[in-house]
């Protein structure tokens, strides 16, 4: 009882206001083999769920789920090679998405890039330059541990990536053409200290887009409107996550960072920085949510 008590008290205040509808949870599994990986990024391809991790550069990680959604575990399953005369160094992958094409689509945090990969691995193509002294007159992608950590493949082939913090924001990409800088500066949540707005993962839908707000505990739509986005709708995971069987220990700040979006379910994955369970400190798996995806999601 204490310990409950103790372990709901540590818990960092989210959004206060206004209340939105909360996701109804189908399932929460931990995933075997991703301890010490920190899972960072999602995308579905055909059936089969994938990530990166922003601790391991080499491959595109398959996550195999058992049908009754009870069990999951990780394995390598994509190669990933850097364009020939790429700079050596961490690539700290934060996004993963898949073009209409087939082709993967990484985003580098530290690299402030995004590459292209063939759909069964090898070498791949960087799709931008770095774009962080093109991001800099907008206060984007300047903060260490702050930078890209989503990408989507938008419409009319346009890139789509977001920068988290900082300014948060959204980065529109078309070859040929310079960058264009969104930063969102508003926030549809009210957030209590040492949390601050932020974005995590992006998925375009085919009508809109859906942002992951960490911190918030939320998922948001946003609508392009002229030259700026704006949030008009927003879904509630906190509930779920905050249960005592799947929190973490180390929980100031938001943990979910990738998602997903199936046409019946939202999957969203917890980088968990190797923090171990509330209920099991020994246990340092990264735990896959699953949802089921309202109507207008």
């Amino acid at each position: 009882m204490i310990a409950a008590l103790l372990a709901a008290a540590a818990w960092a205040p989210a959004a206060v206001t206004p209340a939105f509808p909360e996701l109804d949870l189908a399932a929460a599994v931990p995933v075997d083999g991703s301890s010490g990986l920190d899972l960072s990024g999602l995308a579905l391809k055909g059936r089969s769920l994938y990530a990166v991790s922003d601790k391991e550069d080499g491959h595109i990680q398959r996550i195999i789920l058992s049908p009754d959604l009870t069990s999951a575990r990780l394995e390598p399953a994509i190669p990933i090679t850097l364009p020939p005369g790429t700079e050596k160094g961490r690539c700290d992958w934060e996004g993963l998405a898949v073009a209409p094409d087939g082709r993967w689509l990484l985003a580098s945090e530290l690299r402030h890039r995004a590459l292209a990969l063939p759909a069964s691995g090898g070498a791949g193509t960087w799709l931008t330059p770095s774009l962080q002294e093109s991001a800099a007159p907008h206060g984007m992608l300047q903060v260490a541990n702050a930078g890209l950590e989503g990408i989507t493949s938008g419409p009319e082939g346009v890139l789509l990536l977001a920068a988290e913090r900082q300014e948060r924001g959204l980065i529109e990409w078309t070859s040929g053409s310079p960058a264009a800088f969104f930063p969102i500066r508003s926030s549809i949540a009210t957030l209590h200290p040492p949390r601050i707005p932020d974005l995590a993962a992006i998925e375009w839908t085919g009508s809109h887009l859906i942002g992951l707000y960490r911190n918030a505990e939320l998922l948001v739509r946003l609508e392009k409107s002229g030259t700026t986005w704006k949030e008009t709708r927003a879904w509630s995971f906190r509930s779920a996550i905050r249960r005592q069987e799947f929190s973490y220990i180390a929980r100031t700040f938001g943990m979910i960072e990738g998602m997903a979006l199936s046409k019946d379910r939202v999957y969203l994955c917890a980088d968990n920085n190797r923090s171990g369970r509330s209920s099991d400190p020994s246990d340092r798996r990264g735990l896959l949510f699953i949802f089921k995806r309202p109507p207008e999601l």
